[in-house]
């Protein structure tokens, strides 16, 4: 049985199936909304795309996030006109692809770097206020030295900023390659 009762552990299916949900109703909602530029209404459909556009980039991160949305479309179409060019048989797509793979692994090598630039940033704040980094675990987990025992707060958020923002990444990296849904 999917439902899940007060205390359960979360099973594997039931997380599937509501994954399975979520796509579902976001397959739903793009239909309901791509409906009118199927039915040959082009013009009410453009009118209502520039609304949601102009609505969403006048939010906080609404610029980014539409350039970051239309930089996506514009590579998965490369790569699916390039794919279809039986004249050049499929080059573009497949150079269209390897740019794609290319851009995200630099997305990938300069988050990497800020990440480790903010950590050895917390390391170095962590250490003025008296903390040194222990040896164990990769995380560099911070403790309190015999000189200063009191612990400034601020210091272990921005230890754990390194590996929250690794997860973040590497998520981003897998939903701009494809290889899963970027919002749940």
């Amino acid at each position: 049985m999917l439902m899940q009762q007060e205390g359960d552990d979360i099973s594997a299916a039931f997380m599937e199936h509501r994954q399975l949900k979520r796509e579902v109703t976001c397959a739903l909602k793009l239909a309901k909304l791509l409906e009118p530029y199927v039915e040959g209404r082009e013009e009410e459909f453009a009118k209502f795309a520039e609304s949601k556009a102009a609505e969403l980039s006048a939010s906080a991160f609404g610029q980014a996030l539409l350039l970051v949305i239309s930089g996506v479309y514009l590579a998965k179409a490369d790569q699916f006109l390039g794919f279809q060019n039986m004249k050049e048989l499929g080059m573009r797509g497949h150079v269209a692809s390897w740019q794609q793979k290319a851009h995200i692994a630099n997305t990938r090598v300069r988050a990497a770097r800020s990440m480790f630039r903010a950590f050895m940033a917390s390391r170095q704040a962590a250490k003025d206020e008296g903390f040194e980094p222990s040896d164990a675990g990769a995380a560099h987990v911070l403790r309190e030295t015999a000189s200063k025992p009191k612990r400034n707060k601020a210091a272990k958020p921005a230890a754990n900023a390194f590996e929250a923002a690794a997860a973040v990444v590497e998520a981003a990296g897998a939903a701009a390659a494809g290889e899963g849904p970027p919002y749940s």
